[in-house]
């Protein structure tokens, strides 16, 4: 117990054949016994490392968009695991049941693999997990273990726990089994003391126009930001997007141009000596004609002449 097991890699740089066949191999053999299905046939890429300890395991992967199904004849072969995942990069959608989740990055997802379950990838994904048995988890009297559910970490002992699960899938660390044996121990305590800081259930499923603008807005950099993008984001129809604008009468191109621009304007009050081509950039508008056109219609002069008044504002003291 006082030993250290290793991590043990898996890369589709290194496959011999197909990728995709590859990758299948390797979810079984480094994560679970289930089936994956790739976004697109065109190309395929990721990396896995696995580290098992006593009766869990660590893991930590990207790769690019795929799915992983896994059936009730693999699930009835399980043996009592939770899955805690982390979400680093893109957003996952969660199946179980009847419940649907979406987690975005910075969020904990608690998953059965005692049941069957299917997790989707649209974007780049970049995820860690702890595979331990239920018994290293038991969340009480009242909380639904058995259920898939989303723990938010933004601040006290949800914010803890996301530091120590990184810790423990951080492909450097070095600590013997014990010790990772010992902080689970100690990052389960953590979770079970968070059951207020989870996302209600039945909310998941209620999508909100406010839900898609405040995506646009984390992805306002983005040029290539797009509705068959977000929709796919947020595992809805590029109709079903359209409708969410249409019924509070506003045009999805409308709105992203104007958060743009919007967001241009202020960061030109914010720092006046930024370059013209900087702020475009970070606004997602690198047609530097198409900018200034859009701009001046918006606000009625010229992006530059908008800096440079900013510029002549005598600094207060």
């Amino acid at each position: 117990m006082n030993g250290r097991t290793h991590w043990q890699s898996w890369d589709t740089a290194r496959a011999s054949g197909s990728k995709i066949d590859y990758w299948s191999d390797v979810v079984v053999r480094g994560v679970i016994d289930a089936s994956m299905k790739p976004a697109t046939k065109a190309c395929f890429d990721g990396f896995l490392a696995s580290r098992p300890i006593d009766k869990a395991r660590f893991v930590s992967f990207r790769s690019q968009p795929h799915q992983i199904n896994r059936t009730t004849t693999q699930a009835r072969g399980g043996d009592g695991h939770l899955m805690i995942g982390l979400q680093l990069r893109g957003v996952s959608f969660i199946e179980q049941g009847d419940t649907r989740l979406r987690l975005v990055p910075g969020q904990i997802a608690v998953v059965d693999s005692n049941k069957p379950f299917n997790l989707q990838f649209p974007d780049l994904i970049e995820r860690r997990l702890i595979l331990v048995p239920r018994t290293f988890l038991d969340l009480g009297a009242g909380t639904r273990n058995d259920a898939p559910h989303i723990i938010r970490c933004e601040a006290g002992a949800a914010q803890v726990a996301r530091e120590a699960l990184l810790r423990l899938t951080d492909l450097t660390c070095d600590w013997s089994d014990q010790d990772c044996t010992l902080m689970m121990q100690a990052l389960s305590h953590l979770l079970r003391t968070v059951p207020d800081q989870r996302a209600p259930l039945a909310s998941t499923n209620r999508l909100t126009l406010a839900d898609i603008q405040m995506e646009m807005r984390a992805r306002l950099s983005d040029e290539s930001l797009n509705p068959a993008m977000l929709a796919r984001s947020f595992g809805i129809s590029v109709r079903s997007l359209y409708r969410l604008f249409a019924q509070e009468r506003q045009s999805f191109s409308q709105f992203l141009l104007d958060l743009r621009l919007n967001h241009a304007r202020a960061q030109m009050e914010k720092d006046a000596g930024q370059s013209l081509t900087a702020i475009a950039l970070d606004s997602g508008l690198s047609d530097s004609a198409h900018f200034s056109r859009a701009y001046r219609a918006k606000f009625g002069e010229a992006p530059s002449l908008t800096r440079a008044r900013l510029r002549s504002k005598p600094i207060r003291a």
